[in-house]
């Protein structure tokens, strides 16, 4: 397992690692989706191009969340597809249910590490051994992407000081939707607005507080398991559209019940 005890010494100084001075984003790196073809290029295209309808993109992502293992296509080596292995909240933002968080893959020889960081959209940032890459949108919100750079480089060095080479070698480690983030505007906005764009109402969804279940979440599961919110996109010209969509989805779930009314998803568990 070298590879992965390179990975993690390279993530204990970031900034020397990847030649990012400080928060400086002319040091910094955009993802070249161009370049490639898999699920994690393709998201990247519609994030900047604001393709929240790609029909591809949603069929693909559905695919990849209705399984039990969370598997992409490595997002540098295309041809090696990996498995999620890990995930850590950051405790810098502070929040519950993923918001900001880092979600570790690897192969099944145990080569090819690489880190999805999700910060309200999907693989917001992509950490690799070759390098950091920035979606290439954040670019165009200098003090936003400064301060998700910066909660992302703060925190993964404390994180690979305290992780072994062992921690991170491919495993059977079962995933489902989170839906328990803390923050109801993006509870609703984002993650039920997605978990319906997606038709994620077969997949798992683990058992967690949240604003609001729907009759629809038909698999809540228990055990413990690696928790990953469904909102792809994070695209400002369709925050009203999926406000109403989340809204029309509960006012007429919750008139047709009161248990769902009144029980709801509250501040204890499902």
């Amino acid at each position: 397992m070298n590879a992965i005890q390179q990975f993690l010494d390279k993530l204990k100084t970031p900034n020397k690692s990847f030649g990012i001075k400080g928060l400086d984003l002319s040091t910094c790196k955009a993802y070249p989706y161009e370049k490639y073809s898999c699920e994690i290029a393709l998201l990247h295209q519609c994030s900047f191009e604001g393709d929240r309808d790609n029909v591809r993109l949603s069929q693909t992502f559905q695919e990849i969340f209705a399984k039990e293992y969370l598997e992409l296509t490595h997002p540098i080596h295309t041809h090696i597809l990996t498995r999620a292995v890990l995930g850590f909240n950051n405790p810098l933002v502070q929040n519950g249910g993923g918001y900001n968080s880092f979600v570790f893959f690897i192969d099944e020889s145990n080569q090819y590490p690489w880190i999805l960081v999700n910060e309200n959209m999907f693989a917001r940032i992509l950490i690799t051994p070759e390098n950091l890459f920035l979606a290439k949108d954040l670019f165009g919100v200098q003090d936003f992407a400064k301060w998700i750079l910066w909660a992302a480089l703060a925190e993964i060095p404390k994180i690979a000081r305290n992780l072994k080479a062992e921690d991170l070698k491919f495993c059977n480690k079962k995933f489902a939707i989170n839906l328990g983030i803390t923050r109801p505007y993006h509870f609703f906005r984002d993650d039920l607005y997605w978990f319906y764009k997606l038709n994620l109402q077969d997949c798992n969804v683990l058992n967690t507080p949240m604003f609001f279940k729907t009759k629809e979440m038909k698999n809540i599961v228990q055990e413990e398991r690696l928790g990953i919110r469904p909102a792809l996109l994070c695209n400002a010209d369709s925050f009203d559209s999926q406000i109403d969509l989340s809204k029309n989805i509960i006012v007429a779930q919750a008139l047709a019940s009161k248990e769902l009314l009144i029980g709801g998803g509250g501040g204890e568990k499902i």
